[in-house]
This record gives C-alpha cells, structure tokens and sequence, in this order.
C-alpha cells in the first residue's frame, strides 16, 4: 500500500473508472496479504465509486474478487429493489 499511496494523485484527476479499478486491484492485493479489513475497505470504495457511475463491470469485479472471503460485500453490491 506505500506505493500505492506515495504516487496518489487528486481523484478529481483520475477518471471514475480507473478509481473504481485501482480500488478493487487494491482490495484484491490486500485480501492476498490477509488484510481482510482494509480488503474490505477498498472493495467498498470500489463498489461506492462504480455505483455512482454506473460501472456496473466494476462491481462484477468487485464481487468476483471478494465473494468467498468477504460475502457481505456481494450483499452490498447487489441493486436495490
């Protein structure tokens, strides 16, 4: 994560998209890492930024990525009826 954050740059510079996909890339890395809260934390991020936006392939990635080690996220992801 400190490469991550040593390069950040303003979001309002980053396209929506490349927010959304460099939040679940995070969250798969920290999942790897047995980092489940921060995990969890930027699959959210990613879920936030893609629903706003309607990316819904951003939320497909997210779900893909976190289904089996933090199933409350695909609860999250999944449209409101």
């Amino acid at each position: 994560m400190t490469l991550v954050e040593r390069h950040r740059m303003p979001s309002t510079m980053i396209p929506p998209q490349w927010q959304a996909i460099l939040q679940v890339i995070v969250g798969e890395v920290l999942l790897t890492r047995a980092e489940t809260w921060q995990a969890e934390t930027a699959f959210r991020s990613a879920i936030v930024i893609a629903g706003a936006h309607r990316l819904s392939h951003q939320i497909q990635r997210t779900v893909r990525g976190s289904a089996r080690r933090l199933p409350a996220l695909t609860e999250l992801a999944l449209p409101r009826r």
